[in-house]
């Protein structure tokens, strides 16, 4: 937590010294398509979709060149086998039977990207930079079990994409998303060291 109040304080703060030079304020929303890296086996894998939303700053330095934070929710994760433990009781004591069964890996994230924005031609931009990301939820779901706060609580990743003004408020934009990180705070089976991916499809309106 300590960690997201001072990069929010870093990007107001950014946003208050440029507020008088081109700046731009816009808010965006869209559908993430996610999974998980690193997986060692060949069982069942599913891209799972998710949700983005937030607020964005563009800082314009000239005409080719713009610094833009955002502040985003986005909801993470992977379609999967998971592998659980059934508890028979044949005798005086319990016996775990291992199984797998089809579920998913949530991972919810405050993601705060701070992203140079290149405008290859007027209305097109290439953009590229860190984010950092905050966990605000994580599960490893089933119809049968559930286990909670799987995740680690921050994650390091990059983005990079394109971004296009439709008009001069409305703005579409594609993104790819890699995490550098583990997803998790320990390693799961068949998932050790294993680090986001995936890509967000956004729109967007500048006010």
């Amino acid at each position: 937590m300590k960690k997201l109040i001072l990069v929010i304080s870093i990007v107001l703060l950014s946003v208050k010294i440029s507020a008088q030079e081109n700046f731009r304020f816009g808010i965006k929303g869209g559908v993430n398509f996610s999974s998980l890296n690193n997986i060692n086996y060949n069982g069942y894998k599913k891209i799972k979709t998710g949700i983005n939303f937030g607020l964005l700053a563009e800082i314009s330095l000239n005409d080719k060149f713009s610094i833009q934070p955002e502040i985003l929710y986005s909801t993470q994760g992977v379609k999967t086998d998971l592998n659980l433990n059934a508890i028979a009781y044949p005798g005086p004591g319990p016996i775990y039977q291992p199984y797998t069964e089809k579920g998913k890996y949530i991972f919810n994230y405050i993601q705060i990207p701070i992203l140079a924005k290149v405008y290859l031609i007027k209305k097109l931009s290439f953009e590229i930079g860190p984010s950092f990301n905050f966990l605000t939820k994580s599960e490893q779901k089933s119809k049968s079990q559930t286990y909670r706060n799987i995740g680690k609580d921050f994650e390091f990743s990059g983005t990079l994409g394109f971004s296009y003004e439709i008009s001069k408020k409305l703005f579409v934009s594609y993104r790819f998303l890699k995490g550098f990180s583990n997803a998790f705070h320990y390693d799961p089976p068949n998932f050790e060291n294993a680090k986001n991916y995936g890509y967000q499809l956004g729109f967007g309106l500048l006010l």
